[in-house]
């Protein structure tokens, strides 16, 4: 087995865990913690062959791309970083592309 799949990712409301494949707790990232706050509105979806977490924002409808570095004590920081850049390209996607028209009508009947 290749080295980056031997690890066990579990993401819940209170938090994400990663374990060795021997059962080895090796990373915890609580969402009571600041950087990791905006966990809790992504679901995981899968650990990428190219080693990276797939996450998907339950609201948004987007992906998140979160870089796994071989050792897994660093992945906490890897996390942290990638929804700090989330956040700040998300608000500068908003300024962006605001919304022209906020009405919403329907067709009148005949």
């Amino acid at each position: 087995m290749p080295p980056h799949r031997a690890r066990a990712f579990h993401h819940n409301s209170y938090g994400m865990y990663t374990c060795s494949t021997d059962g080895v707790l090796r990373a915890r990232m609580s969402t009571a913690e600041n950087p990791f706050k905006p966990l809790v509105h992504f679901a995981l979806l899968e650990y990428t062959p190219a080693g990276e977490l797939l996450l998907a924002h339950r609201k948004q409808h987007l992906l998140l791309r979160v870089p796994v570095p071989q050792n897994l004590d660093d992945l906490a920081m890897s996390v942290g970083t990638t929804l700090k850049g989330y956040g700040h390209k998300l608000t500068s996607l908003k300024r962006l592309c605001t919304p022209m028209n906020w009405l919403c009508r329907t067709a009148q009947p005949p």
